[in-house]
């Protein structure tokens, strides 16, 4: 399984043609926030040079070959979606893609708690009411 971000995937993207080429089989959860969260989280929340553009994850995915050696492709909005397209990962015989969509500022606890103290050492303003933290973790 293998878990990133969207302005990592966007670095790293022309690897899903070697997926398609050497027949991997991997899950592949894409978290489309939009930009480079923790850097916002830290330094630089409305800073343009944290946003990358937008990507249809599923539609590159399929232009790249993986349309026919996938089992799934999805776009998740919701923790429901997310449950269903969970369920339709047991195929291990060809690849998965999920793009999870979350907000831009959507931080874990433990995200929010460095954010606070990095943004105080730099003598910048907390972001407490901003972030959108969703989990303790």
């Amino acid at each position: 399984m293998v878990v990133i971000g969207d302005g990592a995937f966007q670095q790293v993207a022309s690897e899903l043609a070697l997926v398609c080429t050497m027949g991997l089989t991997p899950v592949i959860v894409i978290i489309d926030n939009g930009g480079y969260t923790v850097e916002r989280a830290i330094r630089g929340e409305h800073a343009r040079y944290n946003d990358v553009p937008a990507w249809d994850y599923v539609a590159f995915s399929r232009a790249l070959g993986l349309g026919n050696s996938v089992a799934s492709l999805a776009h998740v909005t919701t923790p429901e979606d997310l449950e269903r397209a969970v369920r339709t990962l047991s195929d291990d015989t060809r690849a998965h893609v999920v793009v999870v969509q979350t907000h831009p500022l959507d931080v874990s606890g433990t995200l929010a708690q460095m954010s606070t103290v990095l943004r105080a050492k730099a003598g910048l303003a907390s972001l407490s009411d901003t972030l959108v933290s969703t989990t303790n973790a």
